[in-house]
């Protein structure tokens, strides 16, 4: 009996340190920044539609989770979008705001978004299970709300959506040769061919019929 109640204690203490319950995270920035990310709309860019960077690093020393500092008040939402640098696997990653228990978690990408629990909050980047042993790096983004919550009670459906359209690997629609340099991410189809590599299929073609048919003349 004495047995299984330390074991049961390990695991919780275990889970607790794996999430970060009791640990002190490491705060990579405060938001709103002093200086604003470039807007960039390419991939080969270090903020990709003004995402920031940061890295999770080994899980299995325990290393303090990243963090950010965001200015709100606690009428407002706040909205988190992350994505994997380099999505060659789906690594797992949450957010949560420090005072809740749990918060949002996925798999090469999440979109937290929910009131701000205390005025000031700090947001926690973090993996609850099945967590990468090597480093892995994220694009993120922070987004409060302009309205508070007696405003608009929607405010959260409207943009999470929003968000989730606008994460870095959406340039591969505009951009279909930046994996030659950037980042690889899984998106669900292979992008669409630009007109401008149209007009060199169609040149290539019509050259190659020409010099065929000239060899026959």
């Amino acid at each position: 009996m004495a047995i299984r109640t330390l074991a049961v204690l390990a695991f919780i203490l275990y889970s607790a340190v794996r999430l970060g319950a009791g640990q002190t995270c490491q705060n990579i920035a405060t938001w709103p920044l002093s200086s604003p990310l470039p807007y960039d709309v390419s991939l080969t860019s270090a903020n990709p539609l003004g995402f920031g960077t940061f890295t999770s690093f080994n899980s299995e020393t325990f290393p303090p989770n990243p963090c950010v500092s965001v200015t709100a008040s606690n009428n407002k939402y706040i909205l988190v979008s992350v994505q994997v640098t380099a999505l060659i696997t789906n690594s797992r990653i949450c957010v949560r705001q420090n005072g809740e228990v749990a918060g949002s978690c996925g798999s090469g990408f999440v979109i937290y978004c929910a009131q701000v629990v205390n005025s000031n909050p700090t947001v926690v980047f973090y993996c609850d299970s099945s967590c990468d042993i090597a480093d892995v790096s994220y694009y993120y983004r922070v987004n409060v709300s302009d309205v508070t919550v007696t405003q608009d009670e929607y405010w959260c459906d409207t943009y999470r959506a929003v968000a989730e359209s606008n994460l870095p690997s959406s340039l591969l629609a505009y951009d279909p040769l930046a994996t030659q340099s950037a980042p690889l991410f899984q998106v669900g189809s292979a992008p669409s061919a630009t007109p401008t590599l149209l007009v060199i299929m169609a040149v290539s073609l019509f050259a190659a019929i020409f010099l065929y048919t000239r060899e026959f003349v």
